[in-house]
């Protein structure tokens, strides 16, 4: 498959607080790194990421992809 790209969300529970769009390589595994930085929070805050991957700008099934939802908090 070719260009791939992933879009990738750090969501609050109520809003998304940042995206990135990241190329994909053609390998059959990728695994990528993102440095985010938390923006000031005055109480503890709970945060996930969302992903998805598309095709040329097309979304791909989310039956076509396994994505696992990773939450984190930050005190």
């Amino acid at each position: 498959m070719q260009n791939l790209k992933l879009h990738l969300r750090v969501m609050s529970r109520r809003d998304i607080i940042k995206e990135f769009e990241l190329p994909l390589g053609s390998e059959k595994e990728n695994s990528i790194t993102v440095k985010w930085l938390t923006p000031p929070i005055d109480v503890v805050t709970g945060f996930y990421i969302d992903a998805m991957i598309s095709q040329n700008d097309h979304e791909l099934p989310r039956r076509a992809t396994e994505v696992i939802r990773k939450q984190f908090t930050v005190y």
